[in-house]
Formats: structure tokens, C-alpha cells, sequence
């Protein structure tokens, strides 16, 4: 029985591989477009949703998810917050690279507000 070869030259190889670079060039690149837009502003006001909550001693940190990140911020243990609640809030940018982007990062937040559907403002 013969093997079963993906590739039957090295030349159909090299393409693929080329193929898979340019995808992924792409897809970076798209990402930085994203993390530029997130840096033009050193206030950058979001909508996102709450992923998870981790008490700590004198506060709360939420991971929260927006259409294109994913971060940690922190907020008063007083805030009554759950878990897949939606949210808006200002996110500071000064101190983030893109690595940090990519990978999820730690920010300071402020005016976090609870998203109201029924209207288009937002209450605390």
C-alpha cells in the first residue's frame, strides 16, 4: 500500500507555506489596525461584557471581553456587578503595547456604568 503524501513537490509545499504566511501577515496586520484605533485615544470608552470576577482583599478584578480585546481592570468591592453582565466603560491605554494586546492586559478603568438595552444611555 502506497503512503499517502499532502504535498507531491517540494514546489506545492513552499506554496502552501507562503499561502499560511500571508494569511497570517494579514490577520496581524488587521490586529494592529484594531490596536492602533485602541491607542489613539488615552481614554478609550467601551462597551464589554463581564467574563469572570476574582475578589481580592480590597477590591474586585473583572476580565472583561469587548468586541476586539480581551482585559483585566479593577473595581470597589462595593460594585454589584455579576458575571455576563454588560457594561460600559473608559479603559486608560497609556502603558500598553500590542504584545500586551494580543495576549490580554492588565488596565485602570473609570466611570464603569451597567448597560441599560432599554434606552441608550447607561446608569451606575
Amino acid at each position: 500500500m502506497d503512503k499517502l503524501s499532502l504535498f507531491n513537490n517540494i514546489k506545492e509545499k513552499l506554496f502552501f507555506f507562503f499561502a499560511l504566511f500571508i494569511l497570517f501577515s494579514f490577520n496581524i496586520f488587521h490586529l494592529y489596525i484594531d490596536y492602533d484605533k485602541f491607542k489613539n485615544e488615552e481614554i478609550f470608552k467601551t462597551d464589554a461584557t463581564i467574563i469572570n470576577i476574582y475578589k481580592k482583599a480590597h477590591h474586585k478584578v473583572i476580565k472583561i471581553k469587548t468586541n476586539n480585546f480581551t482585559c483585566f481592570t479593577s473595581m470597589p468591592l462595593s460594585n454589584l456587578f455579576v458575571k455576563y453582565q454588560d457594561i460600559n466603560l473608559y479603559l486608560l491605554t497609556k502603558n500598553i503595547s500590542f504584545y500586551d494586546y494580543l495576549k490580554g492586559f492588565y488596565t485602570k478603568n473609570f466611570n464603569l456604568l451597567k448597560y441599560d438595552y432599554r434606552q441608550t444611555n447607561c446608569e451606575g
